[in-house]
């Protein structure tokens, strides 16, 4: 090789498949500009590579599509509005719950807890139970009765544990979250963005309790057995994750995780009419037209580019400029 062209990340990047990933490194679909590449001409498969990589047409009224392993926001639309997140307000809960207490520990259920309005687990007044069961029923069957258990137990009372939702969304940097319930139910002044859901999302898949109860289909403890109302979990090949939401004010709305060899995506649909065709088709896209290439290993297809006068650049990385 008589050049090397070099690229700022990590020891990975995301590339689009085939030779897209020599002509675009923003990690999306390929969009030449003058001053990154002068005089750079296209070759006919790489024509058709780009017209074969339109991302899908999606009516939800917000949505994205992002890779987990570089946090990368790959398609997104009305990405920063704020708008009812429904039971997705449960992720949050979970969080709270799972780092400020033990999931081994035995919670009493309170009587606010089983007068809660929509979806429920069956919880009885004065009943013990262990955090950990709350958890499942929070983010399998999107127990209200739960939420609300948790956040006594957690903070003393809903409104103190509200505080540390919102407190946790400033950390995380959610600029477009405020929470005004721990279950979601329409209220005013609780909403959140899908972007600020992306970045909850990822945080929260970090936790291993976490991802490992909104990748479970069913789980059973005691008298109680409950089997996640997450349809994408049976329909969808690869998905391990991770809420599902709907109220009238905000509509379907769905997170949904998948993963195939290694690679991780997640597509959020907020206000969907098909929440799980429409995360279907945003993570096909994904699995479709985006790989995750090593830039260290040896010599690839995906990591070689020959130009006009003979040459061959290879990407590799070094420090934070392209040079």
């Amino acid at each position: 090789m008589r050049k090397a062209v070099r690229i700022p990340e990590r020891k990975g990047i995301l590339l689009i498949l085939l030779w897209m990933s020599l002509l675009n490194l923003a990690f999306g679909p390929p969009v030449l500009r003058e001053k990154d590449i002068g005089g750079l001409r296209l070759f006919p498969g790489q024509l058709k590579a780009m017209k074969g990589m339109k991302p899908p047409d999606i009516e939800a009224k917000a949505y994205l599509l992002a890779d987990y392993a570089t946090g990368t926001v790959l398609v997104a639309y009305n990405e920063h509005q704020p708008l009812p997140p429904a039971s997705l307000t449960k992720i949050m809960t979970a969080i709270i719950a799972l780092e400020r207490s033990n999931p081994e520990a035995t919670v009493t259920v309170g009587q606010k807890a089983v007068q809660v309005e929509g979806a429920r687990m069956g919880l009885r007044a004065g009943e013990d139970i262990p955090l950990k069961d709350l958890l499942y029923g929070l983010l399998l069957v999107s127990a209200n009765d739960a939420a609300i258990a948790i956040a006594e137990y957690v903070a003393g009372s809903e409104g103190e544990f509200v505080a540390l939702m919102n407190a946790k969304a400033a950390e995380l940097g959610m600029n477009n979250t405020h929470f005004a319930n721990c279950h979601g139910l329409d209220t005013e002044n609780h909403y959140a963005s899908a972007y600020d859901l992306w970045l909850l999302t990822r945080y929260a898949l970090a936790n291993p309790t976490f991802a490992a109860i909104v990748s479970t289909a069913e789980h059973t403890s005691g008298s109680y057995r409950l089997t996640s109302i997450n349809r994408f979990l049976k329909l969808y090949p690869g998905a391990d994750g991770v809420k599902t939401g709907t109220t009238p004010g905000a509509g379907e709305c769905l997170i949904a995780s998948a993963t195939r060899e290694g690679q991780k995506a997640v597509a959020i649909v907020l206000n969907s009419p098909d929440r799980y065709g429409e995360a279907a088709s945003l993570l096909d896209y994904y699995f479709r037209n985006y790989t995750l290439l090593s830039l260290d290993a040896g010599p690839s297809p995906l990591n070689l580019w020959h130009s006009p006068d003979g040459s061959i650049y290879k990407l590799e990385v070094e420090g934070e400029r392209a040079l």
